[in-house]
């Protein structure tokens, strides 16, 4: 049956026309690269937004590109994120912002400020900071962080502190301290100084410190670029807020401290130069003042504290941070040079050493009138015999210019020097003749001064010039002395030198002489537990002598006659040229002369005293047999010191030969006009007439020598007891008469006879005690070396040279020339002749040759 349904159509199933699964996979992948595209450009731009950027206008500039992004994005919102090249695209415009310079630089400029300001925080931490510091690099931080204008860098750092203090206490710790000495020789009654006169004791000061000059050159010296960064690092945190009116008042203020600290110290070096007697600091205290003058300017020259502070001024506004680094700077070193500075004085009273000089000098002339005396003390008539003995000497002059003048017709111009006395009585009269001799030296090293005054030169001058002279071993070149001087500072240094080492001959004699006759020992058996006297005068002032002391007073004693009520008496003195300044005070007190002693304590000195004189006579006996050895050993020398008398030859026709006219009326014009010394006799009218044609013939002349001194005499047959007499040295008498007038071989003689053969007389085998030496004029082709030699007899006539070359170190080494080759020795007048024929060149191969294993270059050049 059919039914309605049956008419519905019958469909077939359902086939699908689209990949549902296909796209739903699809989309689900499209779905993921939208939103990995979407995380990549937020990753992007949140890596730009979140840039760490500390300045505030590179910030805005950061956030205005970031909100050019944002407007920028708007354009591609409805794209397809899914799509790689889309993402690449929008990426590329947030990285465009990361390249941006100026985003560059401010982070790496806020990444650099982050370090430092870690750096500074650990320093903070472990206590290596300090206030200064942290002020500098607040202060670079600030003007970075605090900078408007996009794209700044910041390079500021933070200093590590550097404790300068502690560097300059370090400093000022390991300086060795200045001693300084100088001698006040006279003083008048109005307190100034007189180096004209010398008294017999001077005011020694010695000061020991460290001077605020010396502190500041250590400080300058040692100050490296960091230690000087933190001195500008503190002097901006000490000067913080001052401005350019303070900062200049600033710099007056430190000017005018500093300007008068100067003038009070060059008005004390003027002081000190003018006390100062040593010529080595001469120099020293001229450098210092030169720099004070530098400093104060004057004479229209801009002083440097002058032109320091015109620029501190001048800066205040331009440049405030180096004006304070300035202040700061000076004010520092100021403050440590005055805080730190130190001086220690002590005075003392001493015996001058010029005093000194004559007194030996003098001592010797004592000792040898006392000599003189003691030969004839037994005499019945002292005053006959003496005058015997004046008569004598007076006979044997005589006799030896008689021999002189026969020589000289004899001989013609090539008369001998002969001998003023007898050689019999050498032996006794060796202190005679060996004061005599020194006395002779002193002479001519005080004519040769003379000689440079009258060419204008002073006395501190001349010291000066004896001291470079000395230092330069006589190289022209390194001395630096005009040659109108050089001849009388080579006579000099010569003559000094040969002087001090007849004084350590004649000490050492007198000590090995002591030393014989048993002086020390006897004086220490007489002293042995024996305690120290001690005295308090009625002023209250305390004496202690010792016992060695006390004999040496009682030794001094001498008897000598005085007047009184009672008529002439005897009465106790002290020889003072004997004592110690201790034993002259113990004697002031004693014998009335200064503070006295009451009666009980003179009492009770008196019984100590009289204990001592038995140990007095046996010490006294001991020293005449010391005295007695002394005088045997200079008699064994003494030929050496006699003086020697040459007559001026005449020509065939028995005349003055014309030169010889002629050197002898420049001398006498000369005399006063260059200051040349005379005797008493001297009349320049009388000179002049015994060279006139009238007189001339019956005039005689001669030339005596005494070790360095020269006497020339004139004298005329119609009136033989008047001579005429100059005192000169060897360079007048060569000026005046000629070489052949000049006994160069007096010091030689006396070297040698002194020296035992050898020409070192202490035979030290010091460089500077050498019988040649350049700077006496010896060694004329050397130029450039420093050099001195000695001649030492080997055998008979036959001498070793030796060659003294100063090094770069200041020591001299040692060439023995001859080595050991017996048949090298050379006689001395061979010896000298090769030696002065040296030039630097062939000394210096000669050496190579001999010495091969010196290193040449140690030599001072």
């Amino acid at each position: 049956m059919a039914s309605y349904t049956d008419n519905i159509p019958k469909f077939n199933p359902y086939v699908k026309q689209l990949p549902i699964e296909a796209m739903v996979k699809v989309g689900t992948y499209k779905q993921q690269k939208y939103e990995e595209g979407i995380q990549k450009i937020q990753t992007s731009i949140d890596n730009v937004a979140g840039l760490d950027v500390a300045n505030d206008a590179d910030k805005a500039y950061l956030q205005s590109k970031l909100n050019q992004l944002g407007n920028d994005l708007t354009t591609v919102a409805a794209g397809d994120f899914s799509n790689f090249q889309l993402v690449n695209s929008t990426t590329g415009m947030v990285s465009q912002i990361a390249r941006d310079p100026n985003v560059q630089n401010a982070v790496s400029s806020s990444a650099f400020l982050k370090k430092q300001q870690a750096e500074m925080e650990k320093a903070i931490s472990e206590g290596k900071s300090s206030q200064s510091n942290i002020y500098d690099f607040n202060q670079q931080a600030s003007e970075y962080l605090n900078n408007d204008k996009v794209g700044q860098s910041f390079r500021g750092r933070y200093t590590q502190y550097t404790d300068v203090k502690k560097k300059a206490l370090d400093t000022i710790k390991a300086l060795n301290p200045d001693l300084l000495k100088y001698d006040i020789s006279f003083v008048d009654e109005n307190g100034r100084v007189d180096q004209n006169k010398i008294a017999d004791a001077m005011k020694r000061y010695k000061i020991e410190g460290v001077s605020p000059e010396k502190i500041a050159q250590a400080l300058h010296a040692t100050m490296t670029p960091d230690d000087l960064n933190q001195l500008r690092i503190d002097a901006k945190y000490e000067f913080r807020g001052v401005g350019p009116e303070q900062l200049a008042q600033k710099a007056k203020q430190d000017y005018d401290v500093r300007r008068n600290e100067a003038v009070s110290e060059l008005d004390r070096l003027q002081i000190e130069k003018s006390i100062n007697t040593d010529p080595s600091k001469q120099d020293e205290i001229d450098d210092k003042i030169e720099q004070y003058k530098d400093l104060l300017g004057g004479d229209g020259k801009v002083g440097k504290l002058d032109e320091n502070f015109y620029n501190n001024v001048k800066n205040a506004r331009t440049n405030p941070d180096e004006v304070k680094y300035n202040i700061y700077k000076d004010g520092f070193i100021s403050e440590y040079s005055n805080a730190f500075k130190y001086k220690k004085q002590e005075e003392e009273l001493v015996a001058s050493p010029l005093r000194a000089q004559a007194n030996w000098v003098a001592t010797m002339k004592l000792d040898q009138a006392k000599f003189q005396q003691s030969k004839y003390e037994f005499g019945v008539n002292t005053q006959f015999k003496q005058t015997e003995l004046g008569l004598k000497a007076e006979e044997n002059r005589l006799k030896a210019e008689e021999n002189a003048m026969k020589n000289a017709e004899l001989y013609g111009v090539e008369s001998p020097w002969t001998d003023l006395g007898n050689a019999t009585d050498y032996k006794n009269r060796g202190q005679e003749l060996f004061t005599n001799h020194v006395v002779s030296v002193d002479d001519a090293v005080e004519g040769s001064r003379t000689a440079l005054k009258a060419k204008g030169y002073s006395d501190a001058a001349i010291d000066k010039m004896i001291k470079q002279w000395n230092d330069a071993q006589g190289v022209t070149s390194k001395a630096n002395i005009s040659a109108r001087a050089i001849g009388e500072i080579q006579s000099i240094v010569k003559n000094q030198n040969y002087r001090d080492q007849l004084e350590y001959f004649q000490k050492r004699t007198k000590a090995e002489s002591d030393k014989e006759a048993g002086v020390d020992k006897i004086i220490d058996n007489q002293v042995k537990g024996r305690g120290n006297i001690n005295l308090t005068t009625d002023k209250g002032e305390k004496i202690t002598i010792s016992p060695r002391e006390l004999l040496g007073v009682l030794n001094a004693e001498k008897q000598i006659d005085a007047v009184s009520g009672e008529g002439l008496t005897k009465q106790t003195t002290v020889d003072y040229s004997k004592l110690n300044s201790n034993q002259r005070k113990y004697v002031d007190a004693v014998y009335g002369q200064g503070g006295k002693l009451n009666n009980n304590t003179r009492i009770q000195l008196n019984n100590i005293v009289n204990t001592y004189r038995q140990s007095s006579a046996k010490v006294k006996e001991a020293m005449d047999k010391s005295n007695a050895i002394y005088e045997e050993k200079l008699g064994a020398s003494a030929f050496a010191f006699v003086p020697k008398i040459k007559a001026i030859s005449k020509n065939s026709k028995g005349e003055i030969p014309s030169n010889t006219l002629d050197g002898l009326s420049q001398l006498i014009v000369a005399e006063n006009a260059k200051g040349i010394k005379t005797d008493g006799k001297w009349d320049f009218g009388t000179a002049s007439s015994y060279l006139t044609d009238k007189m001339v013939k019956d005039t005689k002349v001669f030339v005596e020598q005494n070790g360095d001194s020269y006497t020339i005499k004139m004298q005329n047959l119609n009136d033989p007891d008047n001579f005429q007499s100059f005192k000169v040295n060897g360079g007048q008498v060569r000026a005046y008469l000629g070489d052949k007038y000049v006994n160069d071989q007096a010091q030689v003689s006396g070297r040698f006879t002194i020296g035992q053969g050898n020409s070192d007389i202490n035979k030290t085998n010091v460089a500077t005690n050498a019988l040649m030496q350049k700077r006496f004029g010896d060694f004329p082709g050397i130029q450039k070396l420093q050099v001195t030699a000695k001649l030492e007899e080997d055998t008979p006539g036959l001498f070793i040279p030796t060659v003294y070359v100063k090094q770069k170190d200041g020591r001299y080494a040692s060439f023995e020339l001859s080595g050991n080759n017996k048949l090298s020795r050379v006689g001395y007048e061979q010896g000298i002749q090769n030696l002065n024929s040296l030039n630097d060149d062939v000394l210096e191969k000669v050496l190579k040759q001999a010495y091969p294993n010196y290193d040449f270059s140690k030599l001072d050049k």
